[in-house]
Order: structure tokens, then sequence, then C-alpha cells
């Protein structure tokens, strides 16, 4: 049986949204307004990148679960922007994201967090052995209970 969710990065720049430490996007459409369009739409669960949400606070994480079993949407995964083929200096602060996300996604029942290696800007075949380096560590110290869960994975142009 096909399951079908709707990744909220999908809406794009209509939707509000943290980018880093860069104020909202100028959009129409939150998070609640986005589970409430997929409810409307019947699907069956949604994909929320990491992005979408608008405060990591445990009080808004908490309404946006409550919010998610209001409607009869399981959440089905939490996305993960990384990049592990930065030069290594930068990988523990990819490294301390990925794992905070990770906890953010079990604390919402989350069953599966994606990350991704990363693309290399250096031209070498070096930038995907950090990224590679990168996904390892990032399954070796996450936590049991979510290590089967992971999904991995990488983009390229």
């Amino acid at each position: 049986m096909m399951k079908l969710t709707c990744l909220s990065s999908s809406y794009g720049r209509s939707f509000l949204s943290r980018y880093h430490n860069r104020p909202f996007r100028t959009g129409t459409v939150d998070l609640f307004d986005f589970i409430d369009r997929c409810r409307a739409l019947d699907l069956d669960g949604i994909d929320l990148h990491w992005r979408s949400l608008a405060s990591e606070e445990r009080d808004y994480l908490r309404e946006v679960k409550r919010r998610c079993l209001r409607a009869g949407l399981p959440l089905a995964t939490v996305g993960v922007s990384t990049n592990f083929t930065v030069p290594a200096e930068e990988q523990a602060g990819q490294l301390a994201t990925t794992q905070c996300w990770i906890e953010h996604a079990a604390f919402l029942g989350a069953p599966q967090v994606r990350v991704f290696a990363g693309r290399p800007t250096d031209g070498t075949d070096y930038g995907w052995e950090r990224g590679i380096q990168g996904l390892c560590r990032t399954t070796i110290t996450a936590p049991s209970q979510r290590r089967d869960e992971m999904s991995l994975g990488s983009w390229t142009p």
C-alpha cells in the first residue's frame, strides 16, 4: 500500500520559515497552515524540513506534535540539511546540528530522520570522503534507538 506525504519545503517561497539566523521569509504559509493543507489534501502524513519550524523550543514542538495528532497526520520524517563535505574544522558544527535535530525528531515522534552527505565544492574526491565520514559519525553518535530509523542520503547536481 502506498502512503502519500508532503514535504514542507515543497511550498518553497510560500512558506514562512527561518533559515539559520536569517529573519523569517515573507511567505503566506506557516507550519500550522501546512498541516491543515495536508489534512485537506487527505494525505497520509507529513514530512517536515527542519527549516520549516519556527522554533526549537519544546513548547512549540509540543504544539506541532499536538496539531499533527489532531489532524490525524503522523509525522513521517524530519529532514535536516547537512553538508559533511565541508572542511574538517567545520564538521563539528554540522554534527552538532544533526544531533540536535535527531533529538527533536524523537520528541516529535518522527520515525525517520533524513540527513545528507552534502555536495563537495572543492572539486576533489576528498570532499566525498568527508561526506561519508560525517554520515558515519552521525549514525555512530545517534542514540541507539534512532540508528535503525535514520535515512541517509546525498545530493548531487
